[in-house]
């Protein structure tokens, strides 16, 4: 799945870590701010043996969100507060992880998240009544093993029960009866197996097999109840020696979907290569040169194809050709500063039938433009200071410039336009100080104009924003115990700002969080 993926996040658990002879830890935290927000979190730690280790975490929220936004009506602007904003949540989770005398390991999680939220919709002239709700609840069950069997085979294995329920209701005249309410269900079971071998120390050959069968059962009229199978299967070549590294993958996709009405979708099968060189020209420096080139297909979700107003059961699967050369150079240039990196990456993709989510005059839907060209160049810069011995001085910056372009058809009024809610020009950049009494954060986000339909024309932009956040924070530490407090003032200069056009975003506010760890 990682290879069929353009981009992924890859997030993980932390694991317990305890402090010399102690078996458990526990952190209690609160944060809260600006519009009724308040977030208490707490999180057990406890080693039930030598080989292992559990951990145990939950976290609720609230906040009403009925924010203050001023709204332009030619040469009037009047002071309106955001409705049907709230939001209520709660997640819990538990982890296991254990190391057998063989040294492999087992990691199990359970995870449950629930939320019921508001959604203000967009702010229209003498219509400021929104009665639209979402009802949102996610649990899953997952299992990893991993085994090394010796110093040239490696093997792990994952299975994972994920549950998605979720219900729309909406109030209003232009339904029959005054109400739609839809509820939607999907279920997925999800196994995949790898395993690695080193024939010799240069030389690594993988192979991994994912497998998954997907459901949707909704209360929406003509859903077609389909069921996915997806089957993903992908060879890895890897040659590392001295400063070269070259990487090489050929993945399979074959999905085969059935429906219990309707017309059935046809079976797609697609062979996707991709290949990356990275070369390291001096052995005592960290520069590295490197290229790439990827294939990927992509499918529509469930959510793309059948859910009300968003859904559209025409999609087709994108595919795209990407291509990258970058650098990557970190250096010590002076003997007052600890360090100095930065990476530049200039890439291009080719992609036909592009998944987008294509606002309308009420909602938004999804659509395939038939044919994108994307150029960008993406450029990070981070440094160090020792201002003194006792403080430090870290900077960050990242600059991205995107052309995302729609040549699908000349003849469209949208040809070589720029798609829409795609920023040209984006970008940030932070500083913090390190003292002994306090720390000191600062940072600004970015975006420039957008478009909110296909063509670039006046009445569809958004104007840029920069967004400016304010960060204090201390540790305090006493008879072994840890208190992190943290104050932030978001949108300093309270900018107003859409991300979404006719949808505002909040203005000055505040965040406080307290963390207590023993």
């Amino acid at each position: 799945k990682l290879y069929a993926s353009a981009g992924v996040l890859s997030i993980v658990t932390q694991r317990p870590v305890f402090d010399g002879d102690d078996k458990s830890a526990f952190q209690v935290k609160i944060k809260g701010g600006s519009f009724g927000y308040i977030t208490p979190a707490v999180r057990w730690w406890q080693k039930l043996g030598e080989n292992t280790v559990t951990s145990l975490e939950g976290d609720y929220m609230r906040a009403d969100g009925n924010y203050p936004f001023r709204l332009v009506n030619g040469k009037y602007v009047t002071e309106e507060r955001r409705n049907n904003s709230a939001i209520t949540s709660w997640h819990g989770e538990g982890n296991l992880y254990h190391t057998f005398a063989d040294s492999s390991n087992l990691q199990v999680k359970g995870y449950y998240y629930y939320s019921k939220r508001g959604l203000p919709g967009p702010v229209t002239l003498y219509n400021p009544v929104s009665d639209e709700t979402l009802w949102d609840k996610n649990a899953f069950v997952q299992v990893k093993y991993r085994k090394e069997f010796s110093d040239k085979w490696n093997f792990q294995a994952q299975a994972k029960y994920n549950y998605g329920w979720n219900r729309d209701r909406d109030l209003g005249p232009q339904y029959s009866d005054g109400v739609y309410s839809a509820t939607h269900r999907q279920n997925e079971y999800y196994v995949t197996a790898s395993a690695v071998y080193r024939p010799v120390q240069p030389l690594q050959i993988a192979l991994a097999q994912d497998a998954a069968v997907n459901t949707l059962h909704s209360t929406m009229p003509e859903c077609p109840f389909p069921t996915r199978y997806t089957s993903l299967t992908a060879l890895n070549v890897r040659y590392r020696l001295n400063g070269l590294t070259v990487n090489g993958v050929l993945l399979g996709t074959y999905i085969n979907e059935r429906v219990k009405a309707g017309k059935k979708p046809d079976d797609l099968s697609r062979l996707s290569p991709g290949v990356s060189v990275s070369v390291q020209p001096w052995r005592d420096e960290q520069l590295y040169f490197r290229a790439m080139y990827k294939s990927t297909f992509r499918t529509p979700t469930f959510n793309d194809l059948y859910y009300y107003r968003l859904g559209n059961r025409k999609l087709r699967p994108e595919k795209a050709d990407e291509y990258n050369i970058g650098v990557t150079w970190s250096i010590l240039p002076a003997s007052f500063m600890d360090y100095l990196s930065f990476t530049v990456d200039g890439y291009f993709n080719n992609v036909t039938d592009k998944i987008v989510a294509f606002p309308t005059t009420y909602a938004w839907t999804m659509a395939n433009y038939g044919k994108v060209h994307v150029t960008g160049v993406d450029i990070t810069l981070a440094s160090a200071f020792s201002l003194s011995r006792k403080v430090q001085l870290t900077l960050s910056g990242a600059y991205t410039f995107q052309k995302a372009v729609d040549l699908t058809d000349p003849d469209s009024k949208s040809y070589k336009h720029q798609l829409p809610y795609t920023p040209r020009h984006s970008g940030n950049v932070s500083a913090v100080i390190d003292m002994p009494w306090v720390d000191v954060g600062y940072s600004i986000v970015g975006v420039g104009k957008r478009y909110c339909l296909s063509q670039n024309i006046p009445v569809n932009k958004i104007d840029g924003y920069a967004e400016h956040t304010l960060t204090l924070s201390h540790e305090f530490l006493f008879r072994g115990y840890r208190l992190d407090l943290q104050g932030e003032i978001i949108n300093l200069t309270d900018k107003q700002y859409d991300v979404i056009k006719y949808y505002p975003m909040p203005g000055r506010s505040w965040r406080v969080t307290g963390t207590f760890k023993f």
